[in-house]
């Protein structure tokens, strides 16, 4: 944007060295200084509150767009969930990649995905907290689920393939769930990726 500092006002050579220079020069000067450093200080607070930081979290809007950008080094957000023995509300704000120890039946019901429009991506992993099976059922806060079709009637080794809910039976091999939206969570789509060992 540009800028509203006026600094060509500003009559850099008054006062005018042996003469009676009107006060009225100074005055102008003043004001013209004055108005400068008010527009210069509006602009500072701008970039301040409005502009990305190197020194500290940055929360971009959904309605703005990073467009021809070239990513390196980057990374996701890892939450760790803990163990839960009760049906949990899992929020996409608190990261792309989440993981819960399941320590009864129970359903994680997932929410806080992006805009339409905006694809928000969730994987999940699930762990036991014994050696005793538990199931979990996955929901989705105010939309409905579509499964990959090699999830939904899987007839192979993986037990967990078959339905949702999912059987969680290892204390160390999680199993991972991919999940992606576009429409707000009104549909969520949901892959089986695996169990891992």
């Amino acid at each position: 944007m540009a800028s509203n500092i006026n600094y060509a006002s500003i009559d850099e050579t008054y006062p005018i060295a042996g003469k009676d220079n009107d006060s009225q020069g100074f005055r102008d000067n003043f004001g013209f200084i004055k108005n400068s450093l008010t527009s210069a200080k509006s602009e500072i607070e701008n970039l301040q509150n409005n502009t990305a930081k190197l020194n500290e979290d940055n929360s971009f809007s959904f309605d703005n767009t990073i467009s021809k950008a070239q990513l390196k080094n980057w990374g996701e957000t890892f939450h760790d969930g803990g163990t839960i023995s009760i049906d949990t509300l899992v929020s996409y704000t608190n990261g792309s990649v989440q993981s819960f120890k399941i320590a009864g039946n129970l359903s994680l019901i997932l929410e806080g995905f992006p805009p339409i429009g905006i694809v928000g991506k969730l994987r999940i992993h699930l762990t036991n907290d014994t050696t005793v099976p538990h199931t979990v059922t996955i929901e989705i806060q105010g939309g409905t689920i579509k499964k990959n079709i090699m999830f939904n009637g899987y007839t192979g080794s993986t037990a967990a393939r078959t339905s949702n809910p999912i059987t969680v039976t290892s204390e160390s091999n999680p199993i991972v769930i991919d999940f992606w939206t576009y429409d707000f969570g009104s549909t969520v789509f949901m892959n089986y990726v695996g169990q891992f060992t």
